[in-house]
C-alpha cells in the first residue's frame, strides 16, 4: 500500500507552534528547569528536535571511514565489551585477560602492565591474536617494540596505545609511516581541551585544528593515512554531533 500520501493530509506545523503548547502545558514552570537536561559534561539536551537543527551541519550526509572523518575513521561501530585489567605483573595480567575472553569480553584494556623487551611483550600477549589489545600506559621504547612485533609477524585483531602524540611530535611523525595496519598507536583524550559552546552539534576545536596536529598532518603526509592511527577518546554520556575541520598543509618551498 503507498502511504506516502498520507502526510500530506496534515499541515506542517512550526516550532513556535510546538514552543506555544509545550509552554501552555507546564503552566508557568521553568522551561529549562523541567525539560532541558543538562549531562555531566555540560551538555544541554532539549526534549525534542527538528530539522532545523542539524541544518547548519557542514558533512551531514558523511558515512562513517570515509573523508573528512566526521563519523569516524571506522566504516562500522564495531561495539566491544572492553575489559579492563589493572595487573601490573604481566603473566598476572595475560591470566585475568583470558579469563575475561572466556566470560565474553570482545576486547582488552592492559591499564598498567608494562614491558620492556620483546619477551616481555610476547609473554603480555600471549594466545589474544584474535583479540583487540589496548596497551594504556605504552611510551616511546614499548611503540618501537609494538612496531617491530607487527611488522615481523602479522596479528589479526588490532593493537592500540595510550600514548600521546603531542609528546613528541617528530617521533609521531615516524611512527605515522612505519606503523602497521594493526597498530592504532596514538590516543587524543578530549577532555583535555576546552569547549565554549554548546550547540547540538558541537564543534570542537580538538584535535586537528590544533596547532601540533596541523603540524603533524602536514609533516606526514595525507589525512587518510593518519586518521586511523588515532583514537579519540571523549568523556560524553550521552555523545552530541561532532564536526572539525581537517587542516590544510602549504605547500612547501
Amino acid at each position: 500500500m503507498d502511504t506516502g500520501h498520507l502526510l500530506q493530509e496534515f499541515p506542517p506545523v512550526s516550532t513556535q507552534s510546538w514552543e506555544d503548547l509545550i509552554r501552555k502545558d507546564l503552566k508557568g514552570a521553568d522551561y529549562a528547569g523541567k525539560l532541558i537536561w543538562q549531562t555531566e559534561e555540560g551538555l544541554a539536551v532539549k526534549p525534542y528536535y527538528r530539522a532545523e537543527d542539524v541544518a547548519g551541519l557542514e558533512y551531514p550526509d558523511a558515512r562513517p571511514g570515509v573523508f573528512p572523518y566526521a563519523r569516524g575513521a571506522r566504516s562500522t561501530g564495531d561495539w566491544r565489551i572492553r575489559e579492563e585489567i589493572y595487573a601490573v605483573d604481566r603473566v598476572k595480567a595475560n591470566r585475568a585477560a583470558h579469563s575475561a575472553v572466556l566470560a565474553g569480553a570482545g576486547e582488552i584494556s592492559f591499564r598498567a602492565a608494562n614491558f620492556e623487551n620483546a619477551s616481555d611483550l610476547n609473554e603480555l600477549l600471549a594466545n589474544l591474536e584474535e583479540i583487540p589489545v589496548h596497551l594504556e600506559n605504552a611510551g616511546v621504547p614499548q611503540l618501537r617494540l609494538l612496531i617491530e612485533l607487527l611488522n615481523a609477524r602479522q596479528r589479526p585483531a588490532p593493537v592500540s596505545t595510550g600514548w600521546n602524540p603531542l609528546a613528541n611530535l617528530d617521533y609521531a611523525a615516524e611512527v605515522i609511516a612505519a606503523a602497521p595496519a594493526t597498530l592504532v598507536p596514538f590516543t587524543i583524550h578530549g577532555e583535555e581541551f576546552e569547549e565554549s559552546e554548546r550547540p547540538l552539534s558541537k564543534k570542537l576545536d580538538l584535535p586537528w585544528q590544533q596547532p601540533s596536529i596541523s603540524w603533524l598532518g602536514c609533516k606526514s603526509a595525507t589525512w587518510t593515512l593518519i586518521a586511523p592511527q588515532l583514537r579519540l577518546h571523549f568523556h560524553f554520556l550521552l555523545a552530541p554531533t561532532i564536526s572539525f575541520k581537517l587542516p590544510s598543509c602549504a605547500p612547501s618551498a
